[in-house]
């Protein structure tokens, strides 16, 4: 049985391979416009492969970014962006933008990333006050702004080693209104599939931003740090398996804190982490870890609680 799974992970890789990027892109897309977005989506990648195998999992994973990656790179493939000032900006044509960057603010250091129509994932240490506006760009290059109404900090988690809690840098934002469908918000893992013990202790590649509007591809442990539990995972240098130049693993440095990491799934960013600071390659909370996602779910219920209740 498990040599069954594992061949048919490796067909599965072959006919993603066959379909191609662009089909990969539209399905997405579609998807997209008809998912919910007013309140936290979760990508299953128990759809894509075989249940309850982290070794097919991380084979998808890793299969999902060779999808995304040329056979061959240039240095301007990192830039997002071929021009941002003045509050306007036209994205690059790097391969990087047949995915969709459009909901993440990058106009200040303290990026912001949304997980809803409204509500957005600072680091937790490193915010835009409410009252700030954060800018997004659509594809066609057209600026979303909307304000911060209000912020709460997710708070701790229990250690998955039962070590008491550990705090988790992230603060969610609640914005005045909704951004239109333009604009993309980005699913998490669901944590019901793969297990914990499936996925975790694997390394799979995945898009890294940073505070100068670039991105690039670097290995994540997908797992902990041990004084942490399973509240955060770290960064690796390089894009293994993926064989790319060395200067295409980002080192985070002061001010990249907030920004976030991407897996690919079906073609679509699901977002991994958001960078928390830059000791080694970077670490950052884990968002397919359970009690983080519930954590992340009571500040929204609670930023939503305290706008009902506000005088109008």
């Amino acid at each position: 049985m498990r040599a069954q799974t594992v061949v048919a992970g490796f067909v599965l890789l072959l006919t993603l391979a066959c379909a191609g990027a662009p089909r990969a892109l539209a399905d997405a897309e579609a998807n997209a416009d008809t998912a919910p977005r007013d309140g936290l989506r979760f990508v299953a990648l128990a759809d894509h492969i075989d249940a309850d195998n982290g070794r097919a999992a991380a084979a998808y994973l890793i299969g999902e970014m060779r999808g995304v990656v040329p056979g061959s790179v240039l240095p301007d493939d990192q830039e997002l962006f071929s021009y941002y000032k003045d509050g306007a900006a036209d994205y690059s044509v790097s391969f990087f933008n047949e995915l969709d960057f459009s909901g993440v603010a990058f106009d200040k250091p303290q990026t912001a990333t949304l997980i809803t129509d409204r509500h957005v994932l600072f680091a937790g240490h490193f915010t835009r006050q409410p009252g700030a506006t954060l800018s997004f760009f659509a594809k066609d290059s057209s600026r979303v702004d909307r304000t911060v109404k209000a912020l709460r900090r997710v708070g701790k988690a229990p250690r998955a080693d039962d070590r008491g809690e550990a705090d988790i840098d992230l603060t969610v934002g609640l914005l005045d209104e909704p951004v239109p469908a333009k604009i993309a918000v980005y699913p998490l893992l669901d944590v019901a599939f793969p297990t914990l013990a499936g996925l975790y202790g694997r390394q799979v590649p995945v898009i890294v931003t940073n505070r100068r509007r670039r991105a690039s591809i670097s290995t994540l442990n997908v797992q902990t740090s041990i004084d942490r539990g399973y509240t955060y995972q770290t960064y690796k240098l390089g894009s293994e398996p993926l064989s790319l130049p060395e200067d295409w693993s980002y080192r985070p440095r002061k001010g990249d804190s907030g920004n976030p990491s991407f897996y690919v799934v079906d073609g679509e960013l699901v977002l991994a982490s958001t960078f928390s600071n830059a000791a080694g390659a970077g670490n950052g909370p884990n968002l397919a870890y359970e009690p983080v996602q519930q954590r992340i779910q009571a500040a929204i219920d609670a930023l939503n609680a305290e706008a009902e209740e506000a005088p109008r």
